[in-house]
């Protein structure tokens, strides 16, 4: 192993003492601009949140209604556990591929990959949005989606 003696002397080092934190800015440099009406949920907006979380509540009770009618709740709740760990695992993949490859210009999903970037820029805009103003966008595609997946099953 190496020996830490010293074979030579050397002038002490003499070290500035680290410049004071600064505080946080309290908003964001993008927020600061932002007017705020953008932060605020819109009445479509809302609208579209309630008839997303309608469609989940919706498919819910069909859910439980067969569940109940079957007699066993085993085969339902095995069925519920893989379609939450697929929905976590594709979703998952969604975020990691749209945060780390293309851009706003990129043809169908440009708008959300560059919101999704955007949030790892301005993390706290997240927290200062109304919620129907975060969840519009997805409550949108599940009332869209999930009665149409009613109609084919």
């Amino acid at each position: 192993m190496y020996a830490l003696t010293p074979r030579c002397t050397l002038p002490p080092v003499h070290r500035r003492a680290p410049p004071p934190c600064r505080a946080a800015s309290p908003t964001p440099a993008a927020l600061a601009r932002a007017d705020p009406d953008e932060l605020r949920s819109t009445w479509p907006q809302r609208a579209w949140t309630l008839a997303g979380s309608a469609a989940v509540l919706s498919s819910l009770s069909a859910s439980a209604s067969l569940a109940a009618d079957s007699g066993s709740y085993a085969e339902p709740l095995a069925a519920a556990l893989a379609a939450y760990t697929v929905a976590d695992l594709a979703t998952g993949v969604y975020h990691w591929l749209v945060d780390n490859y293309g851009d706003a210009s990129t043809p169908l999903v440009g708008a959300q990959i560059a919101a999704f970037q955007g949030h790892h820029r301005h993390p706290s805009t997240i927290t200062r949005r109304e919620p129907c103003n975060n969840l519009h966008a997805l409550a949108r595609a599940v009332a869209l989606a999930l009665p149409a997946a009613h109609a084919f099953a």
